[in-house]
């Protein structure tokens, strides 16, 4: 088979980055038909944050399974909407 590499990544980012640059990389060279042969596997759904951000960023379509997206979850609408109003009070 293909000989596993290795990638130190600085942070979640990083290593992010990487993955979807390698998602791409495989589309290009064709080794992979479609994107839906491509599945991304984390262990804690807190890591979910920064893929679902670069693969957005760089037009990679994706779907979550058995977790739901970060900026989807209730507590993270909650901020987001506590933060608008904040930057903006005219707005409630």
């Amino acid at each position: 088979g293909t000989p596993i590499r290795i990638f130190r990544a600085y942070d979640d980012r990083d290593e992010a980055g990487f993955v979807v640059r390698e998602i791409k990389r495989l589309v290009a060279a064709k080794q992979v038909s479609s994107l839906s042969e491509v599945a991304v596997i984390f262990r804690a759904n807190a890591q979910s944050r920064p893929f679902e951000e670069a693969l957005a960023k760089n037009g990679v379509p994706f779907r979550m399974v058995g977790a739901q997206r970060f900026f989807a979850r209730k507590e993270v609408q909650d901020a987001v909407a506590y933060l608008r109003l904040l930057a903006n009070p005219d707005d409630a």
